[in-house]
């Protein structure tokens, strides 16, 4: 959200500063998380989030709370710190589940391998890779390269070289569309290059 837009809600918001509902407040909330974190301001982002977190509860709306859950957990995320993003992603993944909220189900799903990864939890970031692949495959063709993805990292990670190239084989023309995770595949594919020595194909 940039800043342009965040002011403007703002500004209409101001006059009628106490007398909004909770679900208002809570989409303000997450809205002025957005516009933090766009602007980089971490310590806002972070409060905002879980300002809009804290609403979600009084109003049951089940289904902010797994988007508001997955936003916290993306900036603990960004910050480094997935120990405190991963109760995050699995309470909005179970909440995702019991709606059958399939827009952020699959992105929940995403971001808690990344972080099991990162969180060096290799075996249960690729069975959450895995469990992605079973449910979307054929259905979702980003979550579909993105599951073959985390596979590749997970097998990386372990030194399982030739098990890496095979998941990243199939799934370039997945994600060629979408520009910023057809970078991450290249980005990994380099690092695959490179851990082989081949370091002209990296480059």
């Amino acid at each position: 959200i940039g800043p342009a837009l965040a002011e403007r809600a703002e500004a209409l918001a101001a006059p009628l500063r106490g007398q909004l509902d909770l679900s208002t407040e809570q989409r303000l909330a997450a809205m002025r998380g957005f516009a933090a974190r766009f602007r980089g301001d971490a310590a806002a982002c972070l409060a905002s989030f879980e300002d809009a977190l804290r609403a979600c509860e009084p109003t049951h709306n089940v289904r902010e709370l797994a988007f508001t859950c997955l936003s916290l957990a993306g900036s603990y995320h960004e910050l480094g710190a997935d120990e405190l993003a991963l109760p995050l992603l699995r309470r909005g993944l179970a909440a995702a589940e019991r709606i059958g909220a399939h827009t952020v189900e699959p992105l929940l799903r995403f971001s808690l391998a990344q972080s099991e990864l990162e969180l060096g939890r290799i075996d249960d970031a690729r069975a959450t890779a895995r469990d992605a692949l079973a449910r979307y495959t054929d259905r979702d063709p980003v979550a579909t390269g993105l599951g073959h993805w985390l596979l590749a990292r997970a097998a990386i990670a372990e030194g399982a070289l030739d098990e890496a190239a095979r998941e990243l084989a199939p799934i370039a023309g997945l994600l060629t569309p979408f520009s910023d995770w057809h970078s991450v595949v290249l980005a990994t594919r380099a690092l695959l290059h490179a851990r082989l020595g081949a370091h002209d194909a990296a480059r």
